[in-house]
C-alpha cells in the first residue's frame, strides 16, 4: 500500500481529491480544511458535516432515544456514510494521540470538541460518546460536567450494549471502569459493571469490579459478598480467590484470608497477586504485627529486617524496603481520600496526583537511596529544594499548581499525624517550614518563568539563568 502524500509515513488507503494523491486517516482527520484544501464534493467531508462552520457543534443527542437498530445489524445498515465518516475521524483522533511528538495531537479541550463534532454528525457513534463521557467525568472541572458526563457516558454504554459483541463490551467497559476508578469515580464504575451483569457479560469480572469499588468506599461487607459471587462464577480462577482474601484481610479475618490464599496458590502457585497477598498476610500474622489493614499499610519497616540489611550493606534491599513502606503510606491515604465526603472526585484526584509527583521527586532526590516519606526531619529540611526541583522540571508552573502541591503535602502529612504514623509536633514543624519557604519559592519560580518565556532563548542561556536563580546545585538534575 502507498504511503500518505502529506506525512509520507503512514499507509494511505484513500484517494484524496484535495491533494491529488493518497491520504492516511490521521492526516485526513487532523489536516482536513487546513493543510488540505478539500473540494465541496468530497464524500468524507460531506458525511462528516465539515462543510458547516467549525463552531456549529450543536447537540450531540442520545442514541437511547428513537428507533433502535437490531443487534448485529450495525449502524452502517441505517446510516452508512455518517457512521463510516465518524469511524474514520475517530480513528484519526486516536492515532494522532498515539504518535509521540506529533504536532497535530489535540489537547483535552480540543479533543472534546472533536468528539462533539463527530457525534453531531453521527449521534449513534458510541465509541466517541463513551470517551466524551469519560472526559467530562474525569477531566472536566466546570459546573455541570459531572451530570453531563454521566448522561453522555450512559448513552454510550447503551449504544455499546445494543450493538457491540460480548468481547467488545467486556473489554471496553473494563477500560472505562479502570479510568473511572483511577479518578475516584467509583459509583459510576459500579454502574458500568452492573450494566455488564444485565446483559450477562463476564459476570465474574463484573462482581469482582463492584467488590473492588465497594472496598474503596468503605463497604467491606458488601465487597466480600460481591467477590464471593465472582468466585462462585469462576471457582477455578486464582485471582478472584486472592481478591477475596485481600478483602478479608481488610476486614481483619486473617484465618479466612489464609485459607483462600492457600486455595489460590494451589490453583496457580505463580499468581503474583496471591503471592503478594500471602507476604502481607505473613507480616500481619507475626507476633506483635498489625491486625488491621490500615495499621499494616502505615507501619514502619520491620526494625530487625532493616538491621539485617544494614549489616549486609545491602543498599538495594534497604531501598526496596523503603519504597514498599512509601507505597503503603500512599495507598492508605488514597483509601482515606476515597471515603471522604467533603471533597469532589476531581479534588481527590488532584490531591493524589500532586502528592505522587512530590513523593516521586522526594525518593529520587534523597541523598541516601533508602528514603522514607515518614522521615519528617528529611522532608522538612529538604522541602524547599524539592519544590524548587518540581518547578524546574515542570513547564508552566503557576501559583495554582503550587497551591495544589502544598495542599497535597499538608493533607497527606495531616492524615499521617492523625493516624499516629508521624508525630504531631513533627507535622506542626513541617507546616511552619512550608509557610516560611513559600515566598522564596514563588520569587524563584517567577524569575525562572520569565526566563522560560523569553523569545528565542538558547538552552545554554537558560541553564546559566537557572544556575543564577537556583544555585549551581540545580545542575544535578
Amino acid at each position: 500500500m502507498e504511503k500518505c502524500t502529506l506525512c509520507g509515513r503512514k499507509k494511505a488507503p484513500r484517494d484524496c481529491p484535495g491533494l491529488g494523491g493518497k491520504l492516511c486517516s490521521v492526516c485526513c482527520g487532523t489536516q482536513r480544511q487546513k493543510a488540505i484544501k478539500c473540494p465541496g464534493d468530497c464524500e468524507i467531508l460531506k458525511a462528516a458535516g465539515k462543510s458547516r462552520p467549525e463552531d456549529a457543534v450543536g447537540d450531540v443527542g442520545d442514541p437511547a432515544g428513537g428507533e433502535r437498530v437490531p443487534r448485529g445489524a450495525g449502524f452502517g445498515a441505517e446510516q452508512p456514510d455518517a457512521w463510516k465518516a465518524a469511524e474514520w475521524d475517530y480513528s484519526a483522533l486516536v492515532a494522532s494521540g498515539m504518535i509521540p511528538g506529533f504536532s497535530g495531537a489535540p489537547g483535552p479541550k480540543e479533543r472534546a470538541q472533536e468528539l462533539r463534532r463527530i457525534l453531531a454528525s453521527c449521534p449513534e457513534f458510541y465509541p466517541a460518546r463513551l470517551e466524551l463521557g469519560i472526559h467530562f467525568l474525569c477531566i472536566g472541572r466546570e459546573e455541570g460536567d459531572g451530570e453531563e458526563g454521566r448522561r453522555t457516558l450512559m448513552g454510550g454504554v447503551r449504544g455499546l450494549l445494543e450493538h457491540g459483541d460480548k468481547d467488545e463490551i467486556a473489554e471496553t467497559l473494563d477500560n472505562c471502569c479502570t479510568n473511572l476508578e483511577n479518578r475516584f469515580r467509583f459509583e459510576e464504575s459500579m454502574e458500568l459493571y452492573r450494566a455488564m451483569l444485565d446483559v450477562g457479560v463476564d459476570p465474574a469480572k463484573a462482581h469482582d469490579g463492584i467488590g473492588y469499588c465497594l472496598s474503596y468506599i468503605g463497604d467491606l461487607d458488601g465487597a466480600a459478598r460481591e467477590i464471593r459471587l465472582a468466585v462462585e462464577a469462576e471457582p477455578g480462577k486464582a485471582v478472584y480467590l486472592s481478591n477475596l482474601a485481600y478483602t478479608e484481610m481488610q476486614r481483619g479475618n486473617l484465618e479466612a484470608a489464609g485459607d483462600l490464599l492457600e486455595k489460590a496458590l494451589g490453583i496457580d502457585p505463580k499468581d503474583p497477586h496471591a503471592r503478594g497477598n500471602m507476604q502481607c498476610l505473613k507480616a500481619m500474622r507475626r507476633k506483635g504485627g498489625p491486625r488491621d489493614w490500615k495499621s499494616f499499610l502505615l507501619k514502619k519497616p520491620d526494625r530487625r529486617t532493616v538491621e539485617r540489611l544494614e549489616a549486609a550493606e545491602d543498599d538495594d534491599g534497604l531501598e526496596r524496603l523503603a519504597k514498599e513502606h512509601n507505597k503503603g503510606l500512599l495507598m492508605a491515604f488514597r483509601m482515606d481520600l476515597a471515603r471522604r465526603k467533603d471533597l469532589t472526585p476531581a479534588g481527590k484526584f488532584d490531591l493524589m496526583f500532586s502528592l505522587e509527583r512530590f513523593a516521586e521527586l522526594a525518593e529520587r532526590e534523597a541523598d541516601e537511596g533508602a528514603f522514607e516519606l515518614s522521615d519528617m526531619i528529611t522532608v522538612s529540611v529538604g522541602f524547599k529544594d524539592l519544590i524548587d526541583a518540581f518547578v524546574v522540571e515542570t513547564s508552566d508552573v503557576d501559583r495554582a499548581i503550587l497551591d495544589e502541591v502544598y495542599a497535597s503535602v499538608l493533607e497527606f502529612y495531616g492524615f499521617l499525624a492523625r493516624e499516629g504514623a508521624v508525630g504531631k509536633e513533627d507535622y506542626d514543624e513541617l507546616v511552619k517550614e512550608m509557610a516560611k519557604a513559600r515566598p522564596g519559592i514563588e520569587k524563584r519560580m517567577d524569575q525562572y518563568g520569565q526566563v522560560r518565556r523569553e523569545p528565542g532563548i538558547t538552552t545554554e542561556r537558560k541553564a546559566q539563568a537557572r544556575r543564577k536563580i537556583y544555585g549551581a546545585g540545580i545542575d544535578w538534575r
